[in-house]
């Protein structure tokens, strides 16, 4: 073989290490994750829950009122969001989490559920520095028995908020 020979494989040896290298590199860049994001369901405004705004807060303004405890109720029909905001007495002393204001707030929905507050994708519920959000299906589960308390309290994002 000759010198020229030998040169000439040797560039084709040298680039073909290249681009092999160069594939190598775009796939280990190229297989990134992406950053994780919220997973919440994307719910189309719903005008027939502007209709429904007035019976859900009579509804569970006076469940909960039964209950000793004043409340806000808001239906926002744009997030199909059922906002219930309890008033700082039936959050109790101290910084403890709230939980007999919570889980009766999530009863009084689901009792006024029947009674046609419905439609809502989404629960919020404000209880002093605490704020509770569930899905409306995993509240319609926990009622019939198909998930337990354990798992509904799993589902539901609780921060505390201040």
């Amino acid at each position: 073989m000759t010198r020229n020979q030998k040169l000439v494989l040797a560039g084709l040896g040298i680039g073909a290490l290249v681009v092999v290298a160069g594939l190598v590199l775009l796939l280990l860049t190229g297989r990134q994750e992406p950053p994780p994001t919220e997973a919440r369901p994307t719910v189309s405004p719903n005008p027939l829950l502007l209709t429904r705004a007035p019976l859900c807060q009579e509804a569970i303004g006076l469940e909960l009122a039964d209950r000793g405890w004043a409340s806000g109720v808001t239906l926002d029909w744009q997030r199909a969001r059922l906002e219930i905001r309890l008033d700082d007495a039936a959050a109790g002393e101290g910084s403890e989490l709230p939980a007999a204001p919570i889980w009766g707030a999530f009863e009084a929905a689901l009792a006024a559920g029947k009674q046609g507050c419905s439609g809502y994708a989404e629960l919020v519920v404000e209880v002093g520095d605490f704020r509770a959000v569930v899905a409306a299906e995993d509240l319609v589960a926990w009622e019939a028995g198909e998930i337990d308390d354990v798992t509904l309290s799993d589902r539901v994002d609780l921060t505390k908020q201040g």
